[in-house]
């Protein structure tokens, strides 16, 4: 009998495993449901981009050929409408694929990132399998990082520092200048991994555009994704943009053919389809402001959001309230590690489920 214990690498038997819960079919056979309205994982009501489905369905045929390894194609057409060029994009198997190339590219064992709390639990997970520490810092007032102190906690074996705007879970942004301030003080063996996921649902004005300092070569990768914005999340295509120097490093530890054949031209497409990222952006605007309203007539505290989903404190136990919330048929996201007893992260659905939303939350908190 072989011991696994001794084959393993030292600390991976610490890392948590990531999880999300159960299955949509699991939880509907549990509790009885015949349907189940998915509002847990910030992804786009709307379907994916017409224009992606056309062209994945061209492209279908040519699946037995392996895909271009480097999406220089969706490079090229991300670069044109970012004023990059090509050797300043990365594409890779989703936002959590870049994370982590970026930490294995970067992190030494006893290295440390920091990092705003609550935030995407990833950063924690990839930095522990690198040996490195991760250094958590409160969100603000807020809810949005906290920038001073987050500079205040880089010290010299501190290589990433993780800035997630618009925030995961609670959607708040760092206002434009503090975003400026930090950057030009930020000391130069610090890498600033700037996590836009959901920057495309936020108002321009409020978010700082770091384009200019990336062409200056600066030590800054934006993260972004065609998951949320583009209804893509199937097929998993995230987008790092950076100098050349750096995604030089990133790319010398990343697989083969990261963005598989379909993904690529699905993505390609739906960047051209400014229809639907137009429909995207005002479905979530236009539901932002109609949640805000309705749970705040009902007592709840909505925080201010610009990304596609609410961090809602309902004053009861948040636990009970998503249970309660599945029990109808609204499956939302509760995560103790986030600090917050009593809130919950929900992503938008239909007209008609948002408002079947409202009904079921009036009804359990006897509003």
């Amino acid at each position: 009998m072989i011991d696994k214990k001794s084959l393993v690498r030292d600390g991976v038997m610490e890392l948590p495993v990531y999880s999300v819960g159960k299955t949509s079919s699991q939880y509907m056979e549990e509790y009885h449901l015949s349907r189940l309205v998915r509002m847990n994982a910030n992804e786009n009501p709307l379907g994916p981009s017409p224009l992606a489905q056309k062209a994945m369905a061209a492209a279908i045929d040519e699946v037995n050929f392996y895909p271009e390894g480097s999406s220089m194609q969706l490079r090229e057409s991300i670069s044109r409408r970012l004023d990059l060029t090509p050797e300043m994009v990365f594409c890779a198997n989703g936002g959590d694929h870049i994370i982590t190339s970026v930490m294995k590219a970067f992190l030494n064992e006893g290295d440390e990132i920091v990092i705003g709390s609550p935030s995407f639990v990833i950063y924690e997970i990839q930095a522990q399998g690198m040996r490195a520490n991760t250094i958590k810092v409160a969100l603000d007032q807020n809810m949005a990082f906290d920038l001073p102190k987050i500079a205040a906690a880089i010290t010299a074996k501190t290589k990433i520092v993780v800035v997630v705007n618009p925030n995961n879970p609670t959607g708040a942004v760092v206002e434009p200048q503090q975003m400026a301030d930090f950057i030009a003080q930020l000391p130069p063996h610090c890498l600033l991994l700037l996590d836009e996921a959901y920057v495309d649902f936020a108002d321009r004005s409020r978010i700082f555009d770091v384009m200019p300092l990336i062409r200056q070569d600066k030590n800054i990768i934006s993260l972004r994704t065609f998951s949320k914005y583009y209804g893509l999340a199937g097929l998993r295509v995230g987008y790092a943009l950076a100098p050349q120097s750096v995604l030089d490093m990133v790319r010398r530890v990343v697989e083969a053919y990261p963005v598989n054949l379909l993904a690529q031209v699905a993505a390609v497409a739906a960047l051209e389809d400014r229809e639907f990222a137009a429909r995207s952006l005002a479905a979530a605007q236009q539901t932002r402001a109609f949640f805000t309203d309705e749970l705040r007539k009902l007592g709840c505290r909505v925080l201010e959001s610009q990304a596609n989903f609410l961090f809602v404190d309902f004053g009861r136990d948040g636990k009970y309230m998503a249970d309660q919330l599945l029990r109808r048929g609204y499956w939302v996201r509760f995560d103790p590690s986030w600090g917050y007893a009593n809130s919950l992260r929900f992503s938008f659905a239909s007209e008609q489920d948002n408002r079947g939303f409202i009904k079921a939350v009036a009804q359990i908190i006897g509003a």
